[in-house]
């Protein structure tokens, strides 16, 4: 592996494992959209109504020309429930945290806060290219990830953008901010846990890459520690 001075890191399946939703999400939904005073609508109604306008929304992006479109979650929300509108910033985005934690789970991956350690001790920048959203920052933290380790200028979340992964635009993005800080893109590691999305885009754009295995990520993260610390 040649010198890396940056490291971009995607999250779902590299820094985060997602799991099923706790089992009272139904009820712990129900209890915190009450509090925030939003119109009562159960929570299968809401994520159906979600996707569908979703879907509606990627279509229309596909027919004008984006091959990867990805969608603002809170913008997705205030379309399907215009009323919601008179909601504060602060109400709405505590609704998509609240969203996320009813459906589904995250923790970290084995190995993977350990080794951001020891990379951010050895001196590198950290980002991240994600297909994700903004209450993807609120996962992170709850997981034990120490958000501001990574450099603001160096995160890139899909669903701020309008795109996702794997197209090239996400990588030439982070490629060109890269570039104003003085890093290549032969000094930038790219870990992720797909092929398609992470690994095969990244080398276009010039790269290294390290595909994290899914079935023992902890060995994988501990490789880069190894190989990374060892070379500083």
């Amino acid at each position: 592996m040649a010198a890396v001075r940056a490291v971009i890191c995607d999250v779902y399946g590299t820094l985060l494992r997602v799991g099923p939703p706790p089992e009272n999400g139904p009820a712990l939904w129900e209890s915190g959209s009450g509090e925030l005073k939003i119109p009562a609508i159960s929570l299968p109604d809401f994520n159906a109504a979600c996707d569908a306008q979703i879907a509606s929304q990627n279509a229309l992006s596909r027919a004008e020309g984006e091959p990867y479109p990805d969608q603002d979650w809170m913008e997705t929300v205030l379309q399907e429930w215009p009323k919601l509108h008179s909601l504060s910033v602060k109400a709405m985005v505590e609704l998509c945290r609240l969203h996320a934690r009813c459906c589904r789970s995250c923790v970290a991956l084995p190995g993977a806060i350990q080794t951001l350690k020891v990379l951010r001790k050895a001196g590198l920048m950290l980002g991240i290219a994600a297909n994700a959203q903004t209450y993807t920052i609120s996962e992170l933290h709850a997981a034990g990830f120490p958000f501001a380790d990574f450099d603001d200028k160096l995160i890139f979340l899909s669903g701020a953008h309008g795109f996702a992964k794997p197209s090239p635009r996400v990588f030439a993005i982070l490629t060109g901010r890269l570039t104003s800080l003085g890093i290549t893109p032969r000094e930038t590691l790219m870990i992720g846990d797909s092929i398609e999305n992470d690994i095969a885009p990244a080398i276009a754009a010039g790269w290294q890459t390290w595909l994290i295995d899914s079935g023992n990520p902890e060995h994988s993260w501990g490789q880069i520690a190894e190989l990374i610390a060892g070379s500083r």
